[in-house]
């Protein structure tokens, strides 16, 4: 409830009531508007922790921004005004504890009690009196001494007493093998921007290179027309990864680098993102995905990540490896070292171009030998088979974007991995060769069909 206007009707008679309750009239009508505009308009800014004085055994925060539940901003930079006072780690309830959260807190206004620190040690107060110089702005004035009043803050470890405090966990301090505290590198506080949370910007920058790297891959297996990326009706599914990542990847890049954005809006982008890529899995449900959650971002953040890196390692249909054949000599064709992902590419297509009676009649598949390169002698002397194929007339839709024609002299051949040469596909070369030589042959292209991302 917003406080009401003071009032005063005898002139100038004027008492510290009535500037208490302007003071209370002015900061709830922000507050009433700050939070109508900005549904979660408190949380950490940023936080030094000195990590020096951890290892002596002590808390002390060099510098912090933050503001508390209650919209009462806090602010340090060293020791001064408005700081919280270090603590010592040690004592009942912190030793021998592994893991130890720690809080911001101030006392909230009490209406029937002191709110001033007596500096006596007793129960916290919201407020601490200084006096500080004064001048008079237009310099026609002498100089005053005034008396101010400051946030009192405090820094309250584990399960220490939070009632009557406003307060906001700022960190966790994880207990190291020589007995020491470290600052844990995992915790999300409630931030108001991801710089405010290292756990939170970290698997953001990764992902962001995981996914950047994953939509170059797919661009390299795209046949490229000048300067226009040509899409095929058989690679809808590539389109479409490409597409969800393309326009997510700008949105990503300005959380992490413009200007200052918050974890409610990085996981609007992340959500949106993963509940893209749900359309190549079936085992989602994108209505299923977590909601934002201020006060537990693990639980709002975690889901997102693991699914998001789960599908962005899913192949899309029409993924291929290439591998060209080099002519070795005496009809043979040879592809050198392969890729080792070739191990689980099924199955493998064969693009041959020579002379117009290359491609003629059934009887082509028949005169190929496929096989591991140290066995491809064994089967010429013994005239035995290989791998088997059969001749196909038309490109399959997976070599659309490899095969940029396939009319002519040109003829294709599927090679299945069905028979003896599938167990034998571990061999670091394979090579191609045909009993009867034709002339007119002038280059073999092998594609397999993978499985795994590009």
């Amino acid at each position: 409830m917003i406080a009401s206007r003071p009032h005063w009707s005898e002139g100038l008679l004027l008492t510290h009531h009535h500037l208490q309750q302007q003071d209370r009239y002015h900061e709830g009508r922000v507050d009433a508007i700050v939070g109508a505009l900005h549904p979660i308009p408190w949380g950490l800014a940023a936080i030094t922790i000195d990590e020096a004085a951890l290892a002596r055994g002590e808390l002390v925060i060099s510098s912090l921004r933050a503001i508390l539940p209650d919209g009462t901003p806090i602010a340090w930079d060293g020791p001064g005004p408005g700081a919280a006072p270090s603590r010592a780690l040690s004592g009942p309830g912190i030793d021998g504890v592994a893991r130890l959260g720690v809080h911001l807190a101030l006392a909230e206004i009490a209406i029937d009690e002191p709110n001033l620190d007596d500096d006596e040690g007793g129960a916290l107060r919201r407020f601490r009196a200084r006096t500080q110089p004064a001048t008079e702005l237009t310099g026609r004035g002498p100089p005053a001494t005034l008396e101010v009043l400051d946030p009192s803050p405090a820094l309250l470890l584990g399960d220490e007493a939070r009632s009557g405090q406003r307060s906001l966990r700022i960190a966790e301090l994880v207990r190291r093998p020589d007995g020491a505290f470290a600052v844990a590198d995992d915790h999300l506080p409630p931030a108001l921007t991801i710089a405010a949370a290292p756990a939170l910007e970290r698997p953001l920058r990764r992902l962001f290179a995981a996914a950047a790297r994953r939509r170059r891959h797919l661009l390299e297996g795209c046949a490229r027309s000048e300067d226009r990326v040509e899409y095929r009706a058989a690679e809808l599914d590539r389109h479409l990864m490409i597409h969800a990542l393309g326009r997510l990847l700008p949105a990503l890049r300005g959380l992490l680098e413009g200007p200052p954005a918050s974890p409610r809006a990085a996981h609007t982008i992340l959500a949106a993102l993963v509940g893209e890529l749900t359309s190549f899995s079936g085992d989602l449900d994108p209505a299923t995905l977590p909601v934002y959650d201020h006060l537990d971002l693990r639980a709002a953040f975690a889901p997102l990540f693991r699914e998001a890196d789960r599908l962005l390692g899913i192949a899309v249909e029409r993924e291929v490896l290439s591998v060209t054949l080099r002519h070795s000599g005496d009809g043979r064709f040879s592809a050198g070292r392969l890729d080792p992902a070739i191990g689980a590419a099924t199955p493998v297509f064969l693009e041959i171009s020579g002379d117009a009676e290359l491609g003629r009649g059934e009887g082509l598949a028949e005169l190929l030998k496929i096989a591991a390169g140290r066995r491809i002698d064994a089967l010429v002397r013994s005239n035995s088979r290989g791998a088997s194929a059969r001749l196909l007339r038309r490109p399959p839709p997976t070599l659309a974007a490899q095969v940029r024609t396939w009319s002519g002299p040109k003829a294709g051949l599927t090679a299945s991995s069905s028979g003896g040469e599938r167990g034998r596909r571990r061999s670091p070369s394979a090579s191609i060769t045909q009993t009867r030589r034709s002339p007119g042959r002038a280059r073999m292209k092998v594609s397999w069909e993978a499985k795994g991302p590009a």
